[in-house]
C-alpha cells in the first residue's frame, strides 16, 4: 500500500508494522500512531535499539531493506510495555485477566490528528482511497483477531467505525453497552475518550469504565 501511494518517498515514514496477533483478548482501538522521537530514544536508552534515530523510520530505507521490519516490531513490544500511553490498558487487560493489543485505524505517523485527517479525507469529509485502503486492512485484522471486547479509545475512530457499521452496532439497552455483529456473534465495543493524555477520561469515569468491562465478560 505505502509503495502504491508514496512509491519509494524519503518525506515520509514507513507505517507502524505489528507483531503476530492473538486471538480474543481486549482490542483498543486508536486513530493512527503518533511519532515521538524523544519519547522513542527514552524507551530504547540501555538496549540494543538505543543508537536508533527518527531517520531509522524514512519509508525509502524501508522500501530498500525491507528487514527494518522486524526491528520496528521488535521496538514497538518495547514501546507496548513501557510508554505510558498503553498503562491503563495494562491495568484494563489485567483486572479483565486478559490480554490486550492495540490497533489504530490507519498506519500513517502522525502526531496531529488534524493534519492527518486531511491526508485521508476528501473535501466532503468521506474517506479517499488512501484512508480506504488502509481501513480495509484494519477490518481485516479485526475479523482474524475475533476479540472478546473491543475499546474505541478516540472520538474520531468512534465515529469512522459507526458510520461503517452502521447497520451492524447497536446499543443495548439493558447491559447499558454497544454490541458489534462480527464474525457471527455479538462482541460488546466501548467508545471512549482518550485513556492518556491531556484530553484522557477522568478518574471516575475510567473506573467505570473497568467495570463496565468487567460486566461484559461476565455477561457473555
Amino acid at each position: 500500500m505505502w509503495k502504491k501511494h508514496f512509491g519509494a518517498s524519503d518525506e515520509i515514514y514507513a507505517p507502524i508494522f505489528h507483531d503476530e496477533f492473538k486471538t480474543g483478548g481486549i482490542i483498543f482501538v486508536g486513530m493512527n500512531p503518533s511519532f515521538d522521537a524523544r519519547g522513542v530514544r527514552k524507551l530504547v536508552r540501555g538496549t540494543e535499539y538505543e543508537k536508533i534515530t527518527p531517520d531509522f523510520y524514512r519509508w525509502r530505507a524501508f522500501a530498500l531493506d525491507p528487514k527494518r521490519i522486524d526491528t520496528s516490531i521488535a521496538i514497538g513490544r518495547l514501546v507496548t510495555e513501557k510508554y505510558v500511553f498503553f498503562k491503563r490498558m495494562h491495568e484494563i487487560a489485567q483486572e479483565a485477566n486478559m490480554h490486550f493489543q492495540h490497533l489504530d485505524l490507519f498506519v500513517y505517523r502522525q502526531t496531529k490528528q488534524n493534519e492527518f485527517m486531511r491526508l485521508v479525507r476528501d473535501k466532503s469529509g468521506t474517506l479517499n482511497t488512501f484512508g480506504y485502503d488502509q481501513l480495509k486492512i484494519f477490518l481485516e485484522v479485526l475479523k482474524g483477531i475475533h476479540p472478546k471486547i473491543i475499546v474505541v479509545s478516540n472520538a474520531g475512530a468512534g465515529a469512522i467505525l459507526k458510520d461503517y457499521f452502521k447497520k451492524e452496532i447497536h446499543f443495548d439497552d439493558k447491559r447499558g453497552f454497544h454490541q458489534l455483529s462480527l464474525n457471527d456473534s455479538k462482541i460488546p465495543i466501548f467508545f471512549s475518550s482518550m485513556l492518556s493524555g491531556q484530553r484522557a477520561l477522568d478518574n471516575g469515569s475510567y473506573e467505570r469504565l473497568k467495570w463496565h468491562i468487567r460486566e461484559a465478560i461476565n455477561l457473555a
